[in-house]
């Protein structure tokens, strides 16, 4: 952040005197307004930093895997497969679980592979549908678990 009071028409002698009580007062105030925003008054450390970082990385990788289990419902809706649509979501689905990175929900991931899988053997006619059902309900069960665990 850069201040700028060249716009100030103030005399020679009283210039740094002024720029100093103008900076002393923004700094102040920016204290007050960090004590209040901050929870508890205290200033964030790196690690603290990061493990906020990773909370948000954590339930966004959450959410992404729920949509997933979802969209994974929804082909077993059908009574027939598409195996066009199938196809993308699948692919789609698989893209979002090698795209995952956070260890606490390699659990999670693995379960969602099984049920990706056990889709797919349905859709393309080598697996059974009840079975299929059971893998992403085993994968519904790991989600709710990992969503329990983050509520406070």
């Amino acid at each position: 952040m850069e201040l700028d009071f060249t716009e100030l028409k103030l005399s020679g002698t009283n210039h740094a005197a002024w720029i100093s009580a103008i900076g002393l007062l923004a700094a102040v105030l920016l204290g007050l307004l960090g004590w209040f925003v901050l929870p508890g008054g205290d200033v964030l450390t790196w690690t603290e930093w990061q493990v906020f970082q990773q909370q948000r990385s954590y339930q966004r990788e959450l959410a992404r895997l729920t949509l997933d289990a979802d969209r994974l419902a929804g082909l077993l809706g059908n009574d027939i497969p598409e195996p066009v649509r199938a196809q993308l979501i699948l692919e789609q689905v698989l893209g979002d679980l090698n795209a995952s990175t956070h260890p606490a929900l390699q659990i999670q991931v693995d379960a969602m592979l099984l049920a990706n899988d056990g889709v797919y053997a349905w859709v393309v006619g080598v697996g059974r549908k009840d079975e299929a059902i059971l893998l992403l309900q085993d994968a519904n069960v790991t989600l709710a678990h990992a969503i329990e665990g983050q509520q406070p």
